[in-house]
């Protein structure tokens, strides 16, 4: 098992231009906790020497990132705080959940957290909000996506990426301050699709099972109670305060524990519903 063959199987996963663009640039990339999980593998269940060596650079290298001179970076942050804040709450109750794992094989989109609606879901989660009251009986899966941007434009190409299906619900958080204004908008612009999916198309694009909801709805729809209430009020908060240069010292510190915990997460319960390879 070579460093080539190391490369490729990386590739396979689609961190290929992760490695062979960014750390070749010299581009701070704090996305590189999400390769290790792979690195993982290759090490416990194989052995692979230059699947340690690799992570220990990895390691070494993300220790050196400083977030706070990139504000671009601020928003892959978030993503993994709040993808390891989803799988490990919900683990707590039960329930099962993972993130960027691919919805329409062979198509590379990835969704930011999946979770499966079962029966326990239904009854310690589902059952215990209003915020999304109205799922079709027929899904099984939750999609989650995390997106700081209000942009109408942006937000529609999320809406063609096979996020949501007939028996998949697309639910966009929306993270950061929103005004009433920028989400009526949203919304609006989210029924339009809808009407003229169902009048065109006999709603195949299935635009009917997408939500959008702001992060506070997002609390209040998963619950984040107990352990996970005082986390989840945190990260809130600095997405609200971080593009003000405010709390990057506590972002950095809640970053480098949960995209720990995304390296060694992870689970195979989603192949039974949605091929990955």
């Amino acid at each position: 098992y070579t460093l080539t063959d190391l490369s490729e199987r990386v590739s396979v996963a689609g961190y290929d231009k992760l490695i062979a663009g960014n750390l070749k640039a010299g581009i701070n990339t704090i996305q590189l906790f999400r390769i290790t999980h792979d690195l993982n593998i290759g090490i416990k269940e194989h052995n692979i020497e230059e699947c340690k060596i690799a992570k220990a650079l990895i390691e070494t290298y993300i220790e050196n990132i400083d977030i706070g001179s990139d504000v671009d970076s601020f928003g892959d942050i978030f993503h993994d705080i709040y993808e390891a804040l989803t799988i490990e709450y919900l683990l707590s109750k039960g329930c099962s959940a993972d993130f960027e794992k691919l919805v329409h094989f062979p198509r590379k989109f990835r969704i930011d957290n999946i979770i499966l609606r079962d029966d326990n879901f239904r009854k310690k989660i589902e059952s215990r909000q209003n915020i999304i009251t109205d799922i079709p009986k027929e899904i099984r899966l939750i999609s989650v996506d995390y997106t700081f941007s209000s942009d109408l434009d942006y937000i529609s190409k999320k809406f063609d990426k096979f996020y949501q299906s007939k028996d998949r619900l697309l639910v966009i958080v929306l993270l950061g301050k929103k005004s009433n204004k920028q989400i009526s908008a949203l919304k609006a612009m989210l029924n339009d699709y809808q009407v003229k999916d169902e009048m065109t198309n006999q709603g195949r694009n299935y635009y009917k099972n997408i939500r959008i909801i702001k992060s506070v709805q997002y609390r209040q729809f998963l619950g984040f109670d107990g352990l996970y209430s005082k986390p989840y009020q945190d990260i809130q908060r600095l997405s609200f305060d971080i593009f003000y240069g405010k709390g990057v010292e506590r972002l950095r510190e809640m970053w480098e524990v949960y995209s720990k915990y995304l390296a060694i997460s992870g689970s195979d319960w989603i192949n039974k519903y949605l091929r990955q390879n």
